[in-house]
């Protein structure tokens, strides 16, 4: 079933969706846009990002949160290192994350009449004036004052850590960046659970890096892009997963397919698989969802992370390009 591309443009100045235009027009340095630092201790956010009194000399990680979960409003997020007695933040909502400081180094009220025309998801909790993350978006990246197994606890927007729609164990290694991820989960939205991603900062000129994560209720998918020729970006995916490892394609074990570049226009096809097939079987040709052709930016040296949802019984894609920020958002666009 064919469904219409759509993109959110991320600047009022009406760029394209190329990371090269995005730049150009907003500014990487002092802008609302910029690219994200491969130094996982730099990764374009606040300084004082991470929530609580924490020492200078506790071990640092990054992570950014990922709203996947359907007809839950918006969220921030709490957490709890190892050994500690209670948990930090809401890491969105503190003071130094007020929507004041939302637009660096720039004028706050034209940053968000900008971030209202481009048609970004508001990304703010009305009542409580804060920060948040909402369905289908993704936070920028967060340093935190911990490392190794933490408890993350989603809350709503506003809220405080004791309020936890959701909660669960994630491991963040230290010097590398994670996607903490909040899925729907069964018939009741609300019912959520949580996950966590590694991410990859590499980079080929000469290559596209994809990883698919399936954050639908259905199950498993592949994934391919049509362009004038096919190319597979997954070939099997399970739910509240990342595409699976093969040296076919080859996809790694932290799921990033590594292809030749694809001019656009391209299309994304996503395939039921037959849950009784084996990992080797073919897609399904039936219930087969494809979006308009559109451009994917899928060029040399671009990152993308694709969440595949589900919408009105097909799927839809929020194709987020991993290493640009738009405000306090990844750069995201819906494939519909």
């Amino acid at each position: 079933m064919a469904r219409g591309f759509r993109s959110l443009l991320f600047c009022a100045l009406g760029l394209s969706w190329t990371a090269a235009g995005w730049l150009q027009g907003c500014g990487s340095d002092d802008g609302p846009l910029g690219y994200v630092d491969d130094d996982a201790g730099k990764v374009n956010t606040r300084s004082d990002a991470a929530a609580g009194d924490a020492d200078a000399e506790a071990p640092l990680s990054t992570l950014r949160l990922a709203h996947m979960a359907s007809g839950v409003g918006p969220v921030d997020f709490c957490y709890q290192a190892a050994r500690a007695g209670s948990f930090e933040g809401p890491v969105l909502g503190g003071p130094s994350t007020a929507v004041a400081d939302a637009g660096a180094d720039g004028d706050t009220d034209a940053d968000a009449a900008a971030t209202a025309d481009a048609g970004i998801d508001a990304a703010v909790d009305e009542d409580a004036g804060r920060p948040a993350v909402t369905y289908g978006s993704v936070s920028k990246y967060f340093t935190l004052a911990a490392t190794g197994t933490i408890v993350v606890a989603i809350v709503p927007a506003g809220g405080r850590c004791s309020e936890a729609i959701a909660q669960a164990s994630v491991t963040l290694d230290p010097g590398k960046l994670s996607t903490v991820v909040f899925f729907a989960e069964g018939s009741d939205a609300s019912d959520g659970a949580v996950v966590g991603f590694v991410d990859d900062r590499d980079t080929l000129s000469d290559k596209a890096r994809v990883r698919i994560i399936h954050a639908s209720a259905a199950g498993p998918i592949a994934v391919r892009a049509n362009t004038s020729r096919t190319t597979t970006l997954a070939d099997r995916v399970e739910p509240r997963h990342a595409s699976e490892a093969t040296p076919a394609i080859p996809v790694d074990a932290l799921g990033f397919a590594t292809v030749a570049p694809l001019p656009p226009p391209v299309t994304l096809v996503v395939d039921p698989i037959d849950q009784d097939a084996s990992a080797d079987a073919a897609p399904s040709t039936t219930a087969t969802w494809a979006s308009a052709a559109g451009d994917l930016d899928l060029r040399g040296g671009s990152l993308h992370t694709g969440f595949v949802l589900d919408e009105d019984g097909g799927f839809v894609v929020l194709w987020c390009a991993d290493q640009i920020t738009a405000f306090d958002h990844t750069a995201c666009t819906w494939v519909r």
